[in-house]
């Protein structure tokens, strides 16, 4: 079963250049029927725009991963501080506590980032950071970003989970296989794909479960998020 969550249908957030639109409930938006998904508790799209700053907050026993979609955006880990450009993906495990703030590192144009929050597989961990680039020349199709055990050159994260991107041509299809009852959020970046024949454009995710094959057909160039959150 394929169901859609589209984006219109997020709470949003606007504050001092910030706009954030929230797939589960989060800070002052809450919705019961959305409070997160297997192990997927918070999913936010944030746009910030230039010169845009999300001021410092203690973060603990939660796994935050940031991809870029747009721009440049500094990022500040306790005492450590980096820029992540369009494509970059990083991992905040914030584990036992950690301070973590977001700032737009351009003046002049806006950035957008997509972060997904995963309760962590233990806690109280020690706090840690990694820096992992997702965008090369020419890779195309389902490519394994993050996942719990860091394999094929994925960013390694503490929490049972895979992260696909999927980069499509107009036209083009990507398929996935998956376990029956495994449960999958499929994240619209950009463009407009058409998921076991549901159709989402930007924003909107679609979500599977009892699925064993995905496929992922573009009716414009592309560009999505798959989230692998195991079965139950």
């Amino acid at each position: 079963m394929i169901a859609l969550r589209p984006g219109t249908a997020r709470g949003t957030t606007l504050a001092h250049g910030v706009r954030s639109r929230h797939a589960f409930s989060f800070g002052d938006y809450f919705e019961p029927a959305h409070m997160g998904f297997g192990a997927l508790r918070v999913l936010n799209e944030i746009g910030l725009g230039a010169g845009a700053t999300l001021e410092c907050e203690r973060r603990a026993n939660v796994e935050i991963l940031s991809w870029v979609a747009e721009g440049r955006v500094r990022r500040t880990c306790g005492a450590a501080e980096c820029v992540i450009e369009a494509g970059d993906l990083h991992h905040l495990g914030a584990g036992r506590g950690i301070d973590e703030g977001l700032a737009n590192d351009s003046t002049q144009a806006s950035a957008r980032l997509l972060q997904f929050w995963f309760t962590p597989a233990r806690v109280n961990a020690e706090p840690v950071c990694a820096h992992h680039r997702t965008a090369t020349a020419n890779d195309a199709g389902l490519v394994l970003i993050a996942s719990a055990d860091g394999r094929d050159g994925s960013l390694a994260v503490r929490a049972p989970v895979e992260i696909r991107r999927a980069r499509l041509a107009a036209g083009s299809i990507a398929v996935q296989s998956c376990c029956l009852g495994q449960r999958l959020w499929m994240q619209v970046v950009d463009g407009d794909v058409d998921v076991n024949g549901v159709r989402a454009v930007a924003g909107d995710a679609a979500v599977a479960l009892n699925e064993c094959r995905i496929e992922l057909a573009a009716r414009v160039a592309s560009d999505v998020l798959l989230v692998g959150l195991g079965s139950g």
